[in-house]
């Protein structure tokens, strides 16, 4: 259920800038684990992010063969999808394609934190260009 939600979101955000998708279709088939640990350091769910085409699908379970890996607390993994520092995470694996998918998620962040304002909606990029 949290995947299908999380999906719905992405796909939404995405549609609003397809030059989104040109960005995302050079990593087609490479899928990213993120790790949530609890205060003991035990994993307690795990989601996989797959580019597919020009779009990222979120699958709950491991990735079967994941370019890279992130762990981390939930508000550090939350932290970070929303386009913050990769702080109190690890992250194993190829650190490219993190970083695109991080800059992918930072582009959509004023979306987030902006006001309903038109006005001040027009000072993000992303809502603007739609």
């Amino acid at each position: 259920m949290l995947a299908k939600s999380l999906n719905r979101i992405i796909q939404q955000a995405l549609a609003l800038d397809p030059q989104i998708g040109e960005r995302l279709a050079k990593h087609q088939g490479r899928s990213v684990e993120l790790i949530s640990e609890n205060q003991g350091g035990v994993p307690d769910l795990s989601l996989h992010l797959t580019i597919e085409r020009a779009s990222v699908t979120v699958n709950e379970g491991p990735a079967p063969s994941p370019s890279a890996i992130i762990k981390g607390k939930p508000e550090a993994l939350a932290r970070m999808a929303l386009g913050g520092e990769l702080q109190d995470v690890t992250i194993s694996g190829d650190m490219t394609i993190v970083q695109e998918l991080q800059a992918v998620f930072r582009s959509y962040r004023c979306l987030l934190y902006t006001s309903p304002s038109p006005r001040d909606r027009q000072k993000c990029p992303i809502a603007s260009s739609g």
